[in-house]
């Protein structure tokens, strides 16, 4: 009895064995496949989340609007062009109250032409009574153009003491046939101005003004205004070193198939443009040599301009706006929302200031720059480039806030940003300039077009009075 239960038990031990070994190869099995599952899984998260972060680069991707990337580069344009400025709930154009402009009656007329009633609306009877002015009506028109032709006519005769004597032709007429001065202006007016292409000027002056024009005669006119341009040029260059304020900033061109650069040094009343093949630092001593000692110098945070010998630098405040903007955007940053914030107060505390010149703010302003100072001690969660702009903030704090104490200073580089925007704008209508020759004669006529302007003349009676009194 014993020896078959020690057997039964034996035989249950086996069978027990033999049970949990198969729990065991069905759990291995099970294990394997799970495995292989979350391999497999750990794979597909992987390439989820590349994906993922892929999507999220294109979404918050730099454009227009968050950095100083131009609108032409922007990736399908989704968002419009967003402006930094508030909106204010006006609707767009003119508001209520604003003055208006139209067409006035002149005074002075050159031609009267009357119309008067010959029968009666009436019985149809001849109107023979003497007629009143009732009304009038003015058409403001051009004549058809012609060119004026003057011809220089020279005289000799003889002395009694048997000297043969002679005239001289005037220093501006200076071969048998050419052309007047009032057209070279035009010339030179339509190309920098209205950024007309060789082409079309040939176009216009024959269709408009009957004058049959070449590309190479062009050419010449082109020279020649350049040449008389340049006392007032290097006049401008001269006001621009003594400034007190001076905006700055450059942008690239195709001379010739080859990549160049317009620089611009500018203020309310002057504008100097460049062309240069360097967009660094040799730009600027070619151009400047003793740099700007006794300037304010306002750009963005390239470095060759950072560089420039200046009383002071201040950066475009706008420029910072949209690369905080940008981490807002992309990556929630806090501390770029609390420095655009500062900012803002800052555009605020300026408008203030301007508006009421007589009311002492240097404790406001101070207490500004000491935000500043404690946002910039901060140590900042986020990607490498919001570390990049932090660095960038702390290395140059001392040119964020120049415009809060010195009133002619703005928190921007507007201006020069203006003031350079004509080159992308000539080279969009006419295209590359043709040769290196070709691009120093937009920056040198271009430099007078917009010192003319700023300083409320017509930019064409500029060039007309250079032509005239200035000998090529």
């Amino acid at each position: 009895m014993k020896v078959w239960f020690s057997d039964l038990c034996i035989v249950n031990l086996e069978k027990k064995i033999d049970e949990l070994y198969k729990i065991m190869v069905s759990l291995r099995i099970e294990v394997d496949y799970l495995k292989e599952a979350n391999t497999a899984l750990k794979k597909e998260n992987s390439n989820l989340l590349k994906k993922v972060d892929s999507l999220e680069r294109k979404l918050y991707k730099k454009n227009s609007s968050n950095s100083s990337i131009p609108p032409s580069k922007d990736e399908n344009r989704v968002k419009p062009n967003q402006s930094l400025r508030e909106k204010t709930g006006k609707k767009s154009g003119g508001q209520k109250g604003h003055a208006g402009t139209t067409l006035k009656m002149q005074n002075k007329v050159d031609k009267v032409v009357g119309h008067k009633a010959n029968y009666c609306l009436c019985c149809r009877e001849q109107l023979l009574g003497e007629q009143f002015l009732f009304g009038r009506r003015q058409v403001i028109d051009i004549p058809p153009i012609q060119p004026i032709v003057t011809e220089h006519r020279i005289y000799k005769t003889v002395c009694s003491c048997g000297t043969t004597n002679s005239a001289n032709y005037p220093e501006s007429v200076a071969s048998p046939i050419s052309y007047g001065s009032s057209l070279t202006a035009a010339v030179g007016y339509l190309s920098v101005g209205q950024y007309m292409s060789m082409q079309r000027i040939v176009e216009l002056f024959g269709q408009m003004f009957h004058i049959k024009l070449s590309q190479g005669t062009i050419g010449n006119m082109m020279e020649k205004l350049t040449k008389q341009c340049i006392p007032m040029y290097n006049e401008i260059k001269t006001r621009i070193e003594g400034s007190a304020v001076v905006g700055s900033d450059e942008t690239g061109c195709v001379v010739n198939g080859k990549k160049w650069w317009m620089w611009v040094w500018q203020n309310n009343l002057l504008t100097y443009i460049a062309a240069s093949k360097s967009r660094g630092y040799q730009a600027i001593t070619d151009n400047f040599p003793n740099g700007l000692l006794d300037s304010i110098l306002l750009s963005d945070c390239w470095a060759a301009q950072l560089k420039t010998p200046v009383l002071l630098n201040q950066l475009c405040i706008l420029h910072i706006q949209r690369e905080l903007k940008y981490f807002i955007e992309s990556c929630k940053s806090r501390w770029s929302r609390k420095f655009l914030n500062l900012i803002y107060k800052a555009l605020s505390l300026k408008k203030s200031i301007v508006d009421n010149p007589n009311i002492n703010y240097i404790h406001v302003v101070e207490k500004i720059k000491e935000t500043s100072t404690n946002l910039l001690a901060l140590k900042v969660k986020g990607p490498q480039k919001l570390q990049a702009l932090k660095n960038r903030l702390t290395k140059y704090s001392d040119a964020i806030w120049v415009f809060l104490d010195y009133k002619d200073v703005t928190p921007d580089n507007n201006g020069s940003e203006r003031a350079i925007r004509n080159v992308k704008v000539k080279q969009k209508v006419s295209g590359q300039f043709r040769s290196e020759n070709g691009a120093r004669q937009f920056a040198i006529i271009r430099s007078v077009y917009d010192t003319a302007r700023k300083n409320n003349n017509k930019a064409f009676d500029a060039f007309t009075l250079i032509a005239n009194s200035i000998p090529e």
